[in-house]
């Protein structure tokens, strides 16, 4: 090789490794930089309006904008807002001590005595009464079969007296009329509660005795005891003393 192609060999490659080196040191810069940090400026306390937007006493509006509300309270018009002054309290009406009106006590009523009066039906010889006579007995009375299985004399809706099956729990239900039998019957009458007390035992009395004589029964008080002509005229007389008592 010639002088002159050694020289341009050398200038060659000191080109490139200049370039290299350049390259390189550009290479590490780039990987080592990192981005410059500035110190944030210091937060500062929200200014007062925009505090009072948290505050409990702010008034500023619901939604938190705005300026503050100046509450006023509502008046009507033509009415002043100053109150007007309290006019002053009239003097007492109430009556002077000692002429206070006497006011008379309410009578306690009278209690009302309860009264039980019952009649009993039984077998005029010791035997069972059937079911179906016993039923058309009482229809043919005019009682009509009603409340707790029995039956009753009715008068404006309401029961006089009531009977019963001589034996536990009493009930008379027609649907059972076929396979029913009892040793008799019991009537009764529950005092206050019946209008006309006095009628309303005849009634039951005469009832009675229709009855006993549609069965072939026989009466007795409720001592157990055969039910004479005594025995209704002392009925009827406690009655009417029950009536005047309890009037």
């Amino acid at each position: 090789m010639s002088a002159l192609q050694w020289a341009l060999l050398i200038v060659g490659i000191v080109a490139v490794l200049a370039i290299y080196v350049v390259s390189r040191r550009e290479k590490r810069e780039v990987k080592n930089w990192t981005p410059p940090t500035a110190t944030p400026p210091a937060s500062k306390p929200p200014a007062g309006d925009q505090m009072e937007i948290f505050s409990r006493t702010g008034e500023f509006d619901e939604f938190g904008v705005g300026k503050p509300r100046k509450r006023v309270t509502p008046t009507m018009p033509g009415v002043p807002e100053r109150p007007l002054p309290l006019a002053e309290a009239p003097a007492s009406e109430a009556p002077a001590a000692g002429a206070a009106a006497s006011v008379p006590e309410a009578t306690p009523a009278k209690p009302v005595e309860q009264k039980i009066v019952a009649i009993l039906i039984a077998e005029r010889e010791g035997g069972l009464i059937l079911g179906p006579n016993l039923h058309r007995a009482l229809r043919n009375e005019g009682l009509i079969y009603g409340e707790r299985q029995i039956y009753h004399r009715m008068d404006l809706g309401q029961p006089v007296f009531s009977v019963a099956g001589l034996l536990k729990p009493g009930q008379l239900n027609p649907a059972e009329a076929d396979k029913f039998t009892t040793p008799g019957l019991t009537m009764f009458m529950v005092l206050p509660g019946v209008p006309a007390p006095v009628d309303a035992v005849r009634d039951m009395l005469n009832t009675a005795k229709a009855l006993a004589k549609s069965l072939k029964s026989e009466l007795f008080d409720n001592k157990r005891q055969p039910f004479t002509d005594a025995t209704e005229r002392a009925l009827l007389a406690d009655i009417e003393d029950w009536a005047r008592r309890n009037a």
